[in-house]
């Protein structure tokens, strides 16, 4: 038997790559790389027409691609992570006849915290308040289950409402007449559509006890909470393929940086090239949940538009529960015996 050591060596981590590539069951592959055999190739293809790789002496342009680097990815980051324009249709999750009174909604933005590693005396900043060191990571994604955008680096106490102003800074836009959806954390304002304070949010607590909504709020909260948590969702399966984020990282901050970066590039090209099982993503209106206790801070965001957009945009809300409470009354005289 050959030294084990060997396996531990450049050399043998060569060898145990071919192996991968070249005899390895399908299944096995996808364990180890999270990856169908078949997207593997359309991502050395990718590289290889934008000449990212080149094949070397000793090593193959497939097996230097099994070990992507961070850089390597980022690159297809503009590429593959990036606003398009809506279709003419709306996507399936909004022909829903509960939703299609947000037709022009885009999707949702959020902030979700991902575990960090940094040096003594730099955490400070980075604890949360529930106490572990995070980077808070503005994401936005529409309702193809795919990022449109994602602002990561920024530090586990920073506000939410900080973060998506940075983000304003930084190129994020929001075509006019469109908007994302948005939790407490964050201030109504246009472009941003968030739920109503004071108002019954946590939807499992109302399931439990059977109830239905009893006002328009109630029942606008609902429907927002139903469909904003998508970023909650994409962000769990994201973390159950690629485990790596679900610790700290040995990497230095701006490696754990480019990891997000490179695992939400790789995400939609994944989207783009297998047949994802969408309905992992949907979630009934029970599973939902808020946080309304959470204080949306008052940036003086120089991409908000004037108090009298906000107000408008309020106007607009409450506009918006009155045609959903109409409708849910309308179905309820229609079918008596509907939860």
């Amino acid at each position: 038997m050959g030294d084990p050591k060997a396996y531990y060596s450049n050399g043998g981590q060569a060898r145990y790559i071919h192996f991968l590539l070249e005899e390895a069951r399908s299944d096995l592959f996808r364990k180890v790389t999270a990856l169908e055999s078949d997207t593997f190739d359309a991502l050395v293809k990718e590289f290889k027409q934008r000449e990212m790789l080149k094949n070397g002496q000793s090593v193959t342009v497939e097996e230097q691609d099994f070990s992507l680097s961070n850089d390597s990815l980022v690159k297809l980051y503009p590429i593959y992570v990036k606003f398009s324009p809506p279709p003419a249709f709306l996507p399936k999750r909004l022909t829903n006849p509960k939703y299609q009174a947000f037709k022009n909604c885009l999707g949702a933005l959020d902030g979700v915290f991902i575990p960090v590693t940094v040096p003594v005396d730099q955490q400070a900043p980075y604890q949360t308040r529930k106490g572990f060191f995070a980077q808070n990571v503005l994401a936005v994604v529409n309702f193809d289950f795919e990022f449109v955008f994602i602002l990561a680096g920024w530090e586990g106490s920073a506000h939410d409402g900080t973060v998506l102003t940075d983000a304003f800074w930084k190129g994020f836009s929001i075509p006019g007449k469109k908007y994302y959806l948005a939790d407490a954390g964050y201030a109504l304002q246009k472009g941003i559509l968030t739920p109503f304070r004071a108002t019954c949010y946590h939807l499992k607590e109302q399931a439990i006890a059977g109830l239905r909504p009893s006002t328009a709020k109630e029942l606008y909260n609902l429907r927002h909470s139903s469909l904003q948590n998508i970023v909650e969702r994409i962000f769990g399966c994201l973390k159950a393929k690629f485990n790596i984020l679900t610790t700290p990282s040995k990497h230095n901050i701006h490696q754990q940086v480019q990891l997000l970066y490179a695992l939400v590039t790789l995400w939609n090209f994944l989207h783009r090239h297998e047949q994802l099982d969408d309905d992992e993503f949907l979630t009934s209106e029970r599973d939902g949940g808020g946080n309304l206790d959470a204080e949306a801070e008052d940036e003086q965001n120089p991409h908000r538009q004037t108090h009298a957009d906000d107000v408008a945009m309020a106007s607009w809300r409450l506009r918006l529960s009155a045609k959903l409470w109409d409708q849910y009354n309308s179905y309820l005289a229609a079918n008596p015996r509907s939860e």
